[in-house]
């Protein structure tokens, strides 16, 4: 059992990351703090707007997080993503893939 310096609660050692003293939730949020520049409060006010849902695809997720989308030229905050959305709009971003290549090869 370990106290998390951030939040204060005693917590099972499963709790931790490996050579943290910060909880995993508490890690979480500071790194989508350093990362996006959000905040906890932040984030829970788009999970609330989005009613818990992907943003893409409108998918619930009760037990899972939603990932920080942001734009990686500019950095804004675009919304939150299921797991499968935000990956896969990566790989789209990456191959340099667009919506009008996607309904081209559709057509076809």
């Amino acid at each position: 059992m370990k106290i998390c310096n951030t939040c204060g609660k005693l917590l099972p050692d499963t709790e931790f990351t490996t050579e943290r003293w910060d909880c995993k939730y508490c890690r979480r949020f500071k790194d989508i703090k350093r990362r996006y520049g959000i905040t906890e409060e932040d984030y829970i006010r788009m999970w609330k707007a989005q009613e818990g849902k992907c943003a893409l695809c409108g998918k619930e997720l009760k037990d899972e997080y939603l990932y920080v989308d942001h734009d990686h030229k500019t950095g804004r905050v675009r919304g939150l993503l299921c797991h499968r959305c935000n990956v896969q709009l990566d790989e789209l971003f990456e191959h340099n893939v667009t919506i009008g290549k996607i309904q081209e090869y559709l057509k076809e």
